[in-house]
């Protein structure tokens, strides 16, 4: 299946260009090299409809699709990539996430003014200590009758200094690790809250950015943005489209450069004729035209997967790091191409090139994404990494490489084997862990699924925790029902061949007694760190290292509930 571009999508298209070419482009230089943040153009693009376009139209927004969102990124970038990066910051982080979680009466508040650009917001999550862990934050929420007090500090963050609205990530029960993260609408003036000085950065300058104080900040009890307890699910939920947002300015950025380069290379004339005639330049030309191809089709296929309900982890990392690579080389290769001048803030190409390296940290660094590839990869194919010494003797070797070989493999089987028994003595062990308290009204049965371990069923239900291993034709129709959804989609979702109903096991699911929806895959050394304490769920979640199936909030609950065992 493959992206559908409508007209409503060209028309969008058509109509955000022609105003990145009369309104943004002229003034993108003057913007970067001042540091200016374009509150006038932001305004603007409010009253064409281009802010708040994930947001349904009963809240005045555009109800638009991830891809009608990712052109208009897309769009701006080639322009301004400041100006998209601050769009993309109030629109996607801030609207979209009070839209998605918040209660009515905040929709209702906030919502309207955001979405014609006269209010601007920021989504305050990284911390001096919290950026790749995006777990680890410090900042805290304490209840103090029907308000909150909230202390703390963040940074980098996009839109402080000119935000009238925040939505800030902090503790709220230092006990529950990410369960105890919440979220919070702050707006401007409110006591307490304090944005510092915009921060002086290499690139992305008409963007500003800078660090939030939070000091004995007093907020309402409604201020709440959702669930107490559900702030890092709402960041998660964030990530799917700002993957794909983060492609669309990639392939923005990518289009300007080689645009540049064309232009000059017809314009700039050596030897007697323009460069454009050189092999050597129309090489170039070639090889960042087709990188910027390669982004432009990740993108859509990253856009497809995200409104089809795939997972995304491992296409998403891939699109991450190939589009910010991408983007490097050919903004790189811009300057070059314009020798000197591409050297002198004259040419456009030096800015985009600065502007292009944030994508190589931000989101995720390059290094992490590789990681997540890995990591996905290696689990897809069964295995941890590393060969065998059956691996070395198909291809040559000396004895002595292979009978090394072959002792590596054998200490590896032993460490596998050891730790498939440890992880089964602690799984065996999760009821001593089980806290009841924390698991008041939940009522959930989860799958736990461990690489060459085993699988097992935990149920909680009336504050108690059993937990029961899965035989192997048990298992085998857990994964026959995992296939099918739990029903013969094909007719309407009922097996015509049984009645609608599953008589193997007499209607119910003899393990647990009730139906499975959600499932945890990991390895065995993961789930022997999460257990004894080690490792902390978001990040191992994030890296891939841990999969989940169904509903994360479930896990998350969960997880939760139990405290470490040793």
């Amino acid at each position: 299946m493959s992206v559908q571009i409508t007209p409503e999508h060209r028309e969008i298209r058509r109509v955000i260009r022609d105003f990145v070419k009369k309104e943004v482009i002229p003034r993108a230089g003057e913007a970067d090299e001042k540091e200016e943040f374009q509150d006038d153009v932001f305004r603007k693009l409010g009253e064409l409809g281009f802010i708040g376009m994930p947001v349904a139209a009963e809240y005045g927004g555009g109800g638009a699709d991830l891809l009608a969102v990712c052109i208009v990124a897309e769009e701006l970038s080639y322009g301004c990539s400041g100006t998209a990066l601050s769009w993309g910051a109030h629109d996607a982080l801030c609207a979209h996430t009070i839209y998605r979680h918040g209660s009515e009466e905040q929709k209702r508040r906030h919502l309207p003014a955001l979405c014609r650009g006269e209010r601007i917001g920021c989504f305050g999550l990284t911390e001096p200590d919290a950026g790749s862990d995006a777990a680890a934050v410090r900042t805290t929420a304490v209840k103090d009758g029907d308000s909150w007090v909230l202390n703390g500090s963040k940074t980098f963050i996009t839109n402080a200094p000119c935000a009238d609205v925040a939505i800030i990530i902090a503790v709220t029960d230092k006990t529950r690790g990410t369960g105890g993260i919440s979220a919070f609408i702050v707006e401007k003036g409110t006591p307490g809250i304090k944005a510092g000085p915009p921060l002086k950065k290499m690139g992305m300058r008409a963007s500003p950015t800078s660090e939030i104080f939070l000091e004995d900040c007093r907020i309402p009890g409604d201020s709440l943005l959702g669930e107490e307890g559900k702030g890092f699910l709402y960041t998660l939920s964030t990530l799917d489209q700002e993957r794909a947002f983060s492609a669309a300015m990639c392939v923005g950025i990518g289009r300007r450069a080689v645009d540049e380069c064309v232009r000059y290379s017809r314009e700039r004339v050596q030897f007697g004729q323009p460069i454009a005639n050189f092999q050597q330049v129309q090489y170039m030309l070639a090889e960042m035209a087709t990188q910027i191809y390669g982004a432009e089709a990740m993108m859509y296929d990253i856009i497809r997967r995200a409104e089809s309900g795939e997972r995304l982890t491992l296409h998403a990392s891939m699109v991450k790091l190939y589009c910010a690579q991408a983007l490097t080389r050919v903004t790189l290769d811009a300057i070059q191409l314009h020798g000197g001048y591409g050297y002198m803030r004259e040419y456009p190409v030096e800015r985009l090139h600065r502007d292009a390296k944030l994508f190589e940290l931000g989101g995720g660094t390059n290094e992490i994404q590789r990681l997540v590839i890995s990591r996905e990869l290696l689990r897809k194919s069964g295995g941890e990494g590393g060969g065998t010494g059956t691996d070395l003797e198909r291809r040559g070797g000396s004895n002595a490489e292979r009978k090394a070989a072959k002792h590596n493999a054998a200490e590896l089987e032993y460490a596998k084997k050891k730790a498939a028994e440890e992880c089964t003595a602690i799984i065996t062990r999760m009821p001593e862990g089980f806290v009841p308290e924390r698991a008041a009204g939940l009522d959930v049965a989860l799958r736990l699924d461990i690489s060459g371990v085993g699988e097992w069923i935990c149920r909680i239900s009336d504050g108690a925790c059993n937990v029961t291993e899965i035989s192997g034709d048990e298992g085998d129709d857990y994964r026959r029902d995992e296939r099918a959804g739990g029903e013969d989609e094909r007719d309407g979702g009922e097996d015509e061949r049984d009645g609608g109903e599953d008589e193997r096991d007499g209607d119910e699911d003899e393990c647990d007694g009730g139906e499975v929806s959600t499932i945890i895959s990991t390895d065995a050394a993961t789930w022997i760190g999460l257990s004894k304490g080690e490792i902390d769920p978001a990040g191992v979640f994030m890296s891939g290292a841990l999969r989940v199936t169904g509903d994360l909030g479930s896990v998350m609950k969960v997880m939760s509930a139990f405290k470490p065992l040793k």
